[in-house]
């Protein structure tokens, strides 16, 4: 329902599981508090776009575009993904699904928490999709924004999975 979880600051949460948030219901997390774990928190849009800068529950993804499309669920994780040659995302991941939309492109903003950069240099993050946890990564063209814990970048469809990585 239309409910915002407010995590107050010094909490601690650990999701193991799934917290799905329907399409009504927000959370907020306190800096230097997110939910960690290795389950997900999921949320949808029942709106078919477009979307002018939306943030799903409250999950740290805001998303825009330009062209119809159907109603979107992103799930959010916790657990950094690993390139080949053994560097480590940060540990906050999204899922994005959707119908077929061929062409598409969303401008996508992930929001971080500090606690989750793994020693990654916020200002050299770059957001980077794949297909599957195993990926292969591919960078997008990105811009940091340190102070605003920020990484923001356009991505054409489909948009399976997406995290930051040293952009190098």
């Amino acid at each position: 329902g239309p409910l915002t979880w407010t995590l107050a600051a010094g909490t601690e949460v650990v999701n193991d599981g799934t917290i799905d948030l329907g399409s009504e219901a927000t959370l907020e997390e306190p800096l230097d508090g997110p939910i960690t774990g290795n389950g997900t928190e999921l949320a949808m849009t029942m709106a078919p776009g477009p979307f002018s800068a939306i943030e799903p529950g409250g999950l740290g993804l805001v998303i825009s575009n330009t062209e119809t499309l159907g109603p979107l669920t992103v799930t959010r994780g916790h657990i950094p993904f690993t390139l080949p040659e053994g560097d480590l995302s940060i540990s906050r991941w999204f899922g994005i699904e959707s119908a077929p939309a061929d062409g598409s492109s969303l401008l996508l903003t992930l929001r971080y928490d500090q606690s989750e950069l793994n020693g990654l240099d916020a200002a050299s993050l770059a957001l980077f999709e794949a297909s599957s946890e195993v990926g292969p990564w591919s960078a997008l063209a990105s811009t940091a924004a340190p102070v605003l814990r920020t990484v923001t970048a356009s991505d054409q469809y489909p948009w399976d999975l997406v995290t930051a990585f040293d952009e190098n």
